[in-house]
């Protein structure tokens, strides 16, 4: 039954006069139930207190901050990590871990899922795109950063820091016999490199520490007077498609890479740049002074004398140098 009318009598006290003797006389109620046609259909719905609720707590905190604290394995001191919501995602706590650790990313090589870790309690945080709500982390968290890489500080002339890890910085002969000397604990100075070229000969020991570059063919690049050099093209000559793209480089850059490689004796990679030289010498046909032009090889910042002791410790580039310093 959708709609039915109840009689109700209302008990009054007795009353003398004819108004509360009205009240007397039964009253008409009119109740509806749940499948009448005048109830709408979204007030029919059973109420759900769960969801009610619920949906009141999510957006009463969905961007309210998280407090997140972060100690390194075995130790007990803690790092307040600041600046976090459900929303963030976790490459920028990454970020922000490095950053309370003394490690922040304009003075490391690495990003932290490099050189460690993340946990909270037994779970590994990963998949750096995802947010923290999705990783599970809300109120108060306590995480544990698990350092899996010692790293070398490193200085150049300006005084700019580098950390990099300590077996990709061993990759330079030079870095691996100062680590055997002095251990891992010192601050390692090199005067003679720029931050951006030191950068750039980490990254290429980085990619080749557990793939070594094999030997260039140099001999097919570094004959500039013999005309019967059969190729220009590197890749011809050995190297691999990644090497070609990472010495793709602006002409001027390559005095600066090409002495910083011989600082640190990275051999492959004063090879690899020495042999890039040479097949551009090849391909447009320059001689000893346009090449000196083309490269900005000597300049008031770069007098010849510094040029030749910059390129004496590798075969590459000494060979270039001889040709470079030649008479036209």
């Amino acid at each position: 039954m959708a709609d039915s009318k109840l009689r109700v009598p209302v008990e009054v006290p007795p009353a003398g006069n004819r108004a509360r003797d009205a009240l007397r006389e039964p009253v008409e109620a009119k109740v509806l139930f749940a499948s009448s046609p005048e109830i709408s259909s979204s007030a029919s719905a059973p109420f759900n207190a769960d969801v009610f609720f619920s949906s009141s707590r999510s957006t009463s905190t969905e961007n309210e901050p998280l407090v997140v604290s972060v100690q390194r394995e075995g130790s007990t001191k803690a790092e307040p990590i600041e600046g976090l919501c459900p929303e963030t995602q976790l490459f920028e706590l990454h970020a922000k871990v490095m950053r309370a650790f003394g490690s922040p990313p304009e003075s490391c090589l690495h990003e932290l899922a490099d050189i460690g870790s993340l946990w909270m309690g037994s779970t590994l945080l990963r998949g750096s795109t995802k947010t923290l709500r999705e990783l599970g982390l809300s109120g108060q968290v306590q995480l544990v950063f698990v350092q899996t890489r010692d790293l070398l500080t490193l200085q150049v002339g300006d005084g700019s820091m580098l950390q990099v890890a300590r077996d990709i910085a061993c990759v330079s002969r030079r870095l691996h016999a100062a680590v055997e000397h002095h251990g891992i604990f010192n601050v390692f100075q090199l005067p003679e490199v720029s931050l951006p070229m030191l950068r750039k000969v980490l990254t290429y020991c980085a990619y080749h520490r557990d793939n070594p570059a094999p030997p260039i063919k140099t001999h097919l690049l570094l004959n500039w007077r013999n005309g019967t050099v059969p190729s220009s093209n590197l890749q011809q000559c050995d190297v691999c498609a990644w090497d070609c793209d990472f010495i793709d480089i602006a002409a001027d850059l390559f005095v600066p890479l090409i002495a910083a490689a011989n600082v640190l004796h990275v051999e492959p990679l004063c090879d690899l740049a020495c042999a890039k030289v040479g097949s551009e010498i090849r391909k447009r046909g320059m001689g000893p002074l346009e090449t000196r032009k083309h490269f900005s090889i000597v300049h008031d910042s770069i007098p010849e004398d510094e040029v030749r002791t910059q390129f004496s410790k590798c075969p590459s580039s000494r060979e270039l140098s001889t040709f470079v310093f030649s008479e036209a």
